[in-house]
């Protein structure tokens, strides 16, 4: 086979398998339900809770390794919002449409015990709550108010809204805070409004912003002046807003993948994942969500509806959602060697070895000084595959293995990045 018949070989087989793209990242977990898994919160990288229909709540401490059922005291109603402070310190939301209204469970041993309390106004219905600190929290669902707690949530009171731009009483879906005065909260309602809520006082005063025409489910501080938030309907599918202004502007984008984007979570600062539920499919970008980028739109494994997803850290990912599903995110990353004890003059990339290789390969690299490293491996058409490396690094020279058992056969490359410095070479799985 000539060379150029070879890469386009290569490149059709990187296009054909993006239906399976799913199945190579994401591994299905052991599971003690069967019922729709919905929401989702990782304390850290150990500790994790996922909440769903009929009162589940199943946590894993040890990474996903096990997970376990714990008892809500909730048999009948969908838990519909959860989130925890520490290890120990958490609240979850679910509603009594017939009689008593929102029920508020709260734990302060990891959920080993959940605490029963109603909210006084049982004609209210709240469907997501926030905690800054032990004491202050929010509470936000159909309501024309947000209700805030100063003493553990044990007293709860109405917070003001601008009533001029936006209806206020269409439901509140998030909350993000950005420090103690600064926050936000999404939401809106299917074929109607999609709205950011915004205050600058502790949440005690908010004002409302109309800016798409499906609801927003879900909203994220990354740091600086930059917020997104995502969501989506029945019939347009997924959506983002976006605003590097702290609020003042927002950028609204139709991502052009169906399904409504329940939840999504930055693995890298580069590579996003959004869980699209009804649709059966994933959104993934990789170019950090910037404003027109291309997402692709991946089958779910085993067309499971997929509701949430979260990475507490690069290596470390879950998404929930049908049937008790709960899948892991499936990293090649095995580790790196390194040797500091070697006097390195000067920046080098070396040739991968084996190459072409099946499925193992080793990379090595040397740094002269204390470096920030990164060694990404990117396919033949650019996507950022995997980090293999995102560290500081001691002078010396190092080696990092890459497992690409999941990965289908084809041209890639590999970048070091470290300062200054920047060199890419190519290397080829043959299976």
């Amino acid at each position: 086979m000539k060379k150029a018949e070879l890469i386009l070989f290569f490149i059709c087989l990187v296009l054909i398998s993006t239906d399976s793209f799913s199945q190579q990242f994401w591994l299905r977990q052991n599971s003690p339900s069967t019922k729709l898994l919905t929401r989702s919160f990782f304390a850290d990288s150990l500790y994790g809770w996922v909440i769903g229909d009929s009162g589940t709540i199943v946590h894993t401490s040890n990474s996903g390794v096990n997970w376990v059922l714990q008892q809500s005291g909730i048999d009948v109603y969908a838990l519909e919002d959860i989130y925890f402070l520490d290890r120990n310190l958490g609240w979850i939301l679910s509603n009594d449409y017939l009689f008593n209204g929102t029920v508020i469970l709260s734990t302060t041993n990891g959920g080993t015990n959940w605490l029963y309390s109603v909210f006084p106004d049982t004609a209210l219905v709240f469907t997501t709550i926030y905690f800054l600190n032990s004491q202050t929290g929010f509470l936000g669902g159909y309501s024309e108010k947000i209700f805030k707690t100063t003493n553990g949530g044990i007293n709860w009171f109405g917070t003001s809204f601008d009533t001029a731009s936006c209806y206020a009483a269409l439901k509140k879906n998030d909350f993000v805070f950005s420090d103690n005065m600064n926050g936000f909260a999404c939401g809106g309602i299917f074929d109607f409004q999609g709205l950011i809520w915004k205050t600058a006082d502790g949440g005690l005063n908010w004002i409302s912003y109309c800016l798409s025409p499906e609801p927003m489910q879900e909203i994220k501080f990354l740091g600086g002046n930059r917020l997104i938030a995502m969501g989506g309907d029945f019939e347009f599918g997924a959506m983002q807003l976006q605003t590097t202004n702290a609020g003042t502007n927002w950028v609204y984008e139709n991502i052009e993948c169906f399904g409504n984007a329940t939840g999504f979570d930055f693995r890298t600062p580069r590579e996003v994942w959004a869980a699209l539920s009804f649709s059966a499919y994933f959104a993934l970008n990789l170019d950090s969500m910037k404003p027109a980028t291309r997402w692709e739109c991946i089958q779910t494994p085993d067309d499971e509806f997929i509701y949430d997803v979260k990475f507490p850290t690069p290596t470390k990912g879950w998404c929930i959602g049908s049937h008790g599903s709960i899948f892991k995110y499936n990293t090649a990353v095995i580790g790196i060697n390194g040797n500091t004890n070697i006097t390195v003059k000067e920046f080098g990339l070396e040739q991968n070895y084996p190459n072409p290789f099946n499925p193992m390969t080793k990379v090595k690299f040397q740094i002269p000084n204390l470096s920030n490293v990164r060694l990404t491996i990117y396919d033949v058409l650019g996507r950022e595959i995997v980090i293999l490396v995102n560290e500081q690094l001691k002078p010396g020279i190092y080696e990092a293995e890459w497992n690409a058992a999941n990965y289908p056969s084809g041209v890639y490359f590999y970048q070091l990045e470290a300062d200054d410095y920047s060199a890419t070479r190519k290397m080829v799985l043959l299976k």
